[in-house]
């Protein structure tokens, strides 16, 4: 197993997004590996998801704590998640929203609301400080 610290980063089904967010998350907080838990148009599908869904996340999430114990979550969506129409500011919003629902999780570490623009560089959307159990 891998020596140092990890990075869980929920995102798209996209490979372009993999090295952008790897390299911004090991830049801007020290991690040295990123596990990637990859679910179609996760702003939206998690805000909306069925319970099928969300235990799936849960699942992928414990297991990445058990595993590497990450020091930061991220939740990122990108310009073209799903190839959809919605605007910047609609993602921006849902990727806040999913944030703070993941908070409720009682993961306890702090979690990131990211967001890849049309050049695929990661821009912060919001930062909440890491939570116990609530």
């Amino acid at each position: 197993m891998p020596t140092g610290t990890f990075a869980t980063v929920i995102t798209c089904i996209d490979g372009r997004a993999k090295r952008p967010l790897a390299d911004w998350m090991k830049q801007r907080y020290g991690v040295h590996y990123v596990d990637l838990i990859t679910e179609p148009e996760p702003d939206s599908a998690l805000l909306r998801g069925t319970l099928w869904m969300l235990e799936s996340v849960r699942q992928k999430l414990h297991y990445a704590q058990q595993a590497h114990h990450p020091t930061v979550l991220a939740i990122a969506a990108h310009y073209d998640c799903g190839g959809n129409t919605i605007s910047a500011a609609v993602h921006h919003d849902q990727v806040r929203r999913v944030a703070n629902l993941l908070a409720t999780w009682g993961l306890n570490v702090p979690i990131v609301g990211v967001w890849l623009d049309e050049q695929w560089q990661p821009h912060i959307v919001c930062e909440l400080p890491a939570r116990g159990l609530v």
